[in-house]
């Protein structure tokens, strides 16, 4: 073969592996740490780096749709955790830049974190348990929890008994700025009902998510019935993950007009294999390989005669303009949701 010809076979394979290469997550959670002492008295040995990130990438698994968004998170003595909608817009009005604030202060009755050094694991806790329910759309997913410390952990997380997962936490805090926020203007006028309401252009259609309202609707699901066991729901409470749920998701998709979504994000995290980057390009380079074998030995077969051979063939702190979810415990453990200019309380992680 001549040069010409090699280059276009060259040319081909570099093609093929561009169409064949696993498709970037779609999400986009672009984040940036503010910093903040970590609380004192959190344990399990974890950082929040560690576990904020691994939590948005759970979210990006979910949420396949092209869409970036600007979180800002840090430390910060709010009680709880606090997620405030500093912009929002766009035709589907969607939040664009949002902040989160963890609490790190030490407060009797005040969120004591377990900061989980390896959260995608799930290994410091027990069996997954998952549960469904049809609500009105078909039997969905509307929980999936891990309970019950693992032999992994240690003495301090076991006796630790007031203590909240803070994965758990950044899932739900993320959820309210992917768009179940109560200053998000899309959610203001479809959670009016005091639902949500899965339309045709989402998978179970005609399901109906049960919202918590004390006196007003309130940016979190009725935690008290099927719900219990969704992020959104945010119960929380000892010994306790909450992951992704079907139910989740739906919602999130609903309110953003998100279309491209996977429902079951468990089955794709954690990923232990190479980056799709390093894999893409190992299979571009034995293509590659294989290419200019074949075409060395076309030409080798033309120019001496080809050889006769046998073969086989056989994966913010302050207030911001626009509203502010804060998830605050009291000494009862029960904690509440305190809401700028949307005035009423609920359950929250």
């Amino acid at each position: 073969m001549n040069r010409i010809g090699v280059a276009i076979r060259v040319a081909v394979a570099i093609l093929a592996c561009s169409a064949c290469a696993p498709r970037a997550q779609a999400l986009i959670i672009q984040t940036e740490f503010l910093g903040g002492a970590p609380q004192a008295t959190a344990v399990g040995g974890g950082d929040l780096q560690t576990i904020f990130e691994a939590a948005a990438s759970v979210w990006e698994s979910a949420i396949l749709d092209p869409y970036t968004i600007d979180i800002s998170y840090g430390w910060a003595p709010v009680g709880g955790a606090q997620h405030v909608l500093l912009a929002q817009g766009g035709s589907s009005n969607r939040e664009t830049s949002g902040q989160i604030l963890f609490n790190n202060d030490t407060t009797l009755g005040h969120f004591v974190w377990f900061l989980d050094p390896d959260p995608l694991s799930n290994s410091a806790y027990g069996a997954l348990t998952e549960e469904s329910a049809d609500l009105g759309g078909g039997e969905i997913n509307v929980g999936r929890t891990y309970s019950g410390f693992s032999s992994e952990v240690g003495a301090d997380v076991l006796s630790c008994l007031m203590c909240s997962d803070l994965f758990s936490d950044a899932l739900h805090e993320i959820g309210h700025a992917l768009g179940m926020s109560a200053a998000n203007f899309d959610y203001i006028a479809q959670s009016a009902g005091g639902t949500i309401d899965i339309t045709a252009s989402l998978p179970f259609s005609g399901t109906r998510l049960q919202l918590v309202s004390n006196f007003e609707v309130s940016a979190h699901f009725d935690n008290s019935d099927v719900l219990a066991g969704t992020v959104m729901g945010g119960r929380g409470g000892y010994g306790l993950r909450e992951y992704l749920s079907a139910a989740d998701i739906l919602a999130i998709a609903q309110l953003s007009d998100f279309r491209d979504i996977q429902l079951d994000p468990v089955s794709r995290l954690p990923v232990q294999a190479p980056e799709p980057s390093t894999t893409a390009l190992l299979i571009c380079g034995l293509g590659l390989l294989a290419v200019w074998r074949r075409g060395s030995r076309q030409a080798t077969e033309r120019r001496y005669g080809a050889r006769s051979t046998s073969t086989q063939s056989g994966s913010p702190p302050p207030l911001f303009p626009g509203g502010v979810n804060v998830c605050v415990p009291v000494l009862e453990n029960v904690p509440i949701v305190v809401v700028a200019e949307v005035v009423g309380s609920n359950h929250c992680a």
